[in-house]
């Protein structure tokens, strides 16, 4: 089943007539988006002119990851496909790996699903919750403090009820711009082997979020300090990284790996961030007693946070591209923001014109948020289960 997965994906997106809908097929959504935007992102790179309009039809044909031709796939190398199913790793991640490293930072899908399972889907991460804070930390381990705590903004999520719209996307473009700058090659390789905590060290929102409350994994781990690269270099077989089983990918391939897998980590912040479930953008619908997955390129008007939502996968399952995707001059469509996140990496181009012509084109402008941002709640289909 593993194997005809993966054979499966191959065939994941169907463009249909409409120049405004994407129709995606199979459930690797991450994965069919990443595709999409790669391919409009050689459309441009041909003209030389930055991506403008995604929503047509795309050649697909034997999409190679513009990374590293070494380590990618072609899109009919079946062979490749089935070496993926069985677990095959190459020596460097391609980009449709590196899209899926924040639901699995520490790689711990491949150490088992009914492992992972557990701990999302029980109190397991509850379990760390540090009692005299009340939160849940880095010292939880990654991959839930992404889904339970401080860093659900890797998934464009607030970190409680209640957290103002503002300090959300503070942290969300913060984030972003972190992402940006290593992807981009503007933090060079002695800039991520810089000292994780010393990097984080100035006092700021965003900041205090990325290091744990207590200073103790990963400042001062008597198994190592982290370095910068470390965060994307990381695999566990226990969720804390302070525990028996961690390993850490070091090395001048470890700065390679850091910079596609924050590539990865920006297209999926921006593809979570247009599911219902993780943003709420426009009105949420139900039909058959299911939430509607579906892509509406407005504004953001309310982050949510995961603790306590029902429903959730529903939002996050083949998502309809509304014709608001079609309407809009203010929010870019999760392919073509995708594209222009590639553009903007492989041209180099400064971090404010990122900021500006990639992420408030996507999360809104801090002018915009603070005038009409929500404070965080479930949304609006997610509070009661259906």
């Amino acid at each position: 089943m593993k194997i005809n997965k993966w054979i499966l994906s191959i065939l994941t997106i169907l463009f249909s007539a409409n120049v405004f809908a994407y129709k995606i097929i199979v459930p690797d959504i991450h994965e069919s988006m990443t595709r999409s935007s790669k391919a409009c992102f050689d459309k441009a790179m041909t003209t030389k002119t930055e991506p403008k309009d995604c929503l047509v039809d795309l050649n697909i044909d034997n999409i190679e990851v513009w990374w590293m031709e070494d380590s990618s796939l072609a899109f009919y190398d079946v062979l490749g496909w089935i070496k993926r199913g069985l677990n095959y790793t190459a020596d460097l991640p391609d980009l449709e790996d590196a899209v899926r490293w924040p639901d699995d930072p520490t790689k711990e899908i491949s150490a088992g699903i009914l492992k992972i399972g557990s701990k999302l889907l029980t109190d397991t991460c509850e379990s760390y919750r540090d009692a005299a804070t009340g939160i849940i930390d880095l010292n939880a381990g990654l991959i839930c403090v992404s889904h339970y705590g401080e860093l659900q903004f890797l998934h464009a999520q607030a970190s409680s009820v209640g957290e103002p719209a503002s300090d959300t996307h503070n942290k969300i473009i913060s984030w972003a711009s972190f992402l940006y700058l290593v992807a981009s090659r503007k933090l060079s390789n002695e800039d991520l082997n810089e000292d994780y905590c010393t990097y984080f060290s100035e006092d700021s929102l965003f900041n205090r979020a990325m290091l744990p409350s207590n200073l103790s994994t990963p400042c001062t781990s008597n198994k190592g300090k982290w370095k910068v690269s470390s965060l994307f270099n990381i695999t566990c077989s226990s969720p804390k990284p302070s525990a028996w089983g961690c390993n850490e990918w070091v090395g001048d391939a470890s700065y390679d790996k850091a910079r596609i897998m924050a590539t990865g980590a920006l297209l999926h912040l921006v593809q979570d961030s247009f599911s219902q479930s993780h943003a709420e953008r426009g009105a949420c619908e139900i039909e058959d007693n299911k939430v509607v997955a579906k892509v509406e390129c407005k504004p953001v008007s309310r982050f949510t946070t995961y603790k306590g939502q029902e429903n959730h996968a529903d939002a996050d399952f083949m998502p309809q591209f509304k014709s608001s995707c079609a309407e809009s001059e203010m929010i870019d469509d999760p392919i073509l923001a995708g594209a222009k996140i590639l553009w903007y990496i492989e041209n180099a181009e400064s971090l404010d014109d990122f900021k500006t012509n990639v992420i408030y084109k996507v999360f809104g402008t801090p002018e915009y948020v603070v005038t009409h941002g929500e404070p965080a709640g479930l949304g609006q289909c997610f509070v009661n289960k259906l």
